[in-house]
């Protein structure tokens, strides 16, 4: 380099003539720069659309309740069909999910509670096997109307009340949301409450409360409470409903040589048939959808066990006594109108003070069916079948629903 300085033009052609500067000349030319493995600043247009394409995978991914796996055969098949470029496979789309939509989605939850002035917040302990996690979602009131965000979700080493309380409390401080907060809403257990009297010092919401030095509201979930109702009323009717409805069920639940006799005998007395339903024993209005199936293959249920010689004796003793059909539809009858009322009452844009208002007139209208001794048509139609062929003691039914309404 110090020769070229000195003596020119000349030695620079000499130079471009060797073989080494040659050699280097193609290196060179064959080597694609640096910059062309960096992401530029700005995206073409049909970058753009591929990441849109992959991060609106990404998002139903999520919404869905999707695996990821999932996504490592469906990139390829995006491939194949739609979009050669797509390349978002179960890595890309966690790490869109991860550092692109949960911060977008947290910024603009923050933004929105940046403007409001209450909050309530909602918690519950959901077990996955071994695993405890807890969901912490705010409900408050925008222009657009009632919100209900999930602001935070943690594994946790337990469900006690101080793990919980101390969870809740360092998550509204790290927010700046503690001095909004306006009420609790939980399951109505001692851990959460302490009890229907809310006496007790021991539980998340009087540690909250006491934590944040000024009255809370403590809402309960109402809809546990609408269950624990009516499964304690229908305890006192002559027939274990329950009972009778998981027997039936797991009669058939599994055998298929059973299943297959039921359904000959809904051909014979000309009913659709429909697999029965079991039930959930956390709520009992689960039973619901099991007790109307069975109403609707009733016929061929009775016929079926009837003809069964080694029947079970509970479900024998059911079809034999012609008034347990009747308390079946009137169970039916009470649950779908418990349920009906839970379902206003879980909407997500419906207000305390609402959900208030449905409790307390559901309660009086189940008062004035008590003082008329209210029964459905179609339990006092067979009433009126079975007067008729006197099987029944309509004095021992009536009194047997007063009780009913009464509990």
């Amino acid at each position: 380099m110090e020769r070229i300085a000195n003596s020119g033009k000349y030695d620079v052609e000499n130079h471009i003539k060797t073989i080494k500067h040659r050699k280097a000349a193609f290196a060179g030319a064959s080597s694609s720069k640096v910059t062309s493995f960096l992401k530029s600043a700005s995206l073409e247009e049909n970058e753009k659309k591929l990441a849109t394409i992959e991060g609106c995978w990404a998002y139903h991914t999520v919404f869905h309740n999707q695996s990821f796996r999932s996504t490592d055969c469906t990139s390829k098949l995006i491939q194949h069909c739609f979009e050669p470029k797509y390349s978002s496979a179960r890595t890309k789309t966690e790490s869109i999910i991860t550092h692109v939509l949960a911060p977008f989605a947290i910024k603009e939850l923050l933004d929105a509670l940046s403007q409001v002035h209450f909050i309530t917040v909602f918690s519950d302990v959901s077990n996955h096997n071994a695993t405890k996690v807890i969901p912490i979602l705010v409900r408050f009131f925008t222009p657009r109307g009632v919100q209900v965000k999930i602001l935070e979700i943690k594994e946790q080493p337990g469900e006690t009340s101080d793990i919980i309380s101390n969870y809740i409390i360092d998550t509204l401080a790290r927010y700046d949301l503690t001095s909004k907060l306006l009420g609790i809403s939980a399951d109505n257990t001692n851990c959460n409450f302490g009890g229907a009297s809310r006496r007790g010092l021991n539980n998340v919401f009087h540690k909250i409360k006491s934590t944040v030095n000024r009255p809370l509201i403590g809402i309960g979930c109402l809809a546990h409470i609408m269950n624990n109702c009516v499964k304690t009323a229908a305890d006192c009717l002559p027939m274990d409903i329950e009972a009778v409805i998981v027997k039936i069920y797991l009669y058939f639940h599994t055998y298929t040589v059973r299943t297959e006799e039921l359904k000959h005998f809904c051909e014979f007395v000309d009913i659709e048939y429909k697999k029965l339903l079991g039930y959930s024993a956390n709520r009992w209005l689960a039973l619901l959808p099991a007790i109307e199936r069975i109403l609707k293959m009733y016929r061929a249920l009775k016929s079926y066990f009837a003809s069964q010689e080694k029947c079970p004796v509970l479900i024998k003793n059911f079809f034999e006594d012609p008034v347990n059909e009747l308390w079946l539809f009137f169970v039916h009858h009470i649950a779908e109108s418990f349920h009906n009322i839970i379902l206003k009452m879980e909407g997500q844009n419906i207000s305390l003070l609402e959900v208030i208002k449905l409790y307390k007139d559901f309660q009086i209208k189940l008062i004035e069916r008590r003082n008329q001794l209210f029964l459905p048509f179609a339990v006092k139609q067979l009433m009126k079948n079975l007067e008729v062929e006197a099987m029944i003691n309509s004095i021992s039914i009536e009194i047997a629903i007063k009780t009913f309404y009464s509990t």
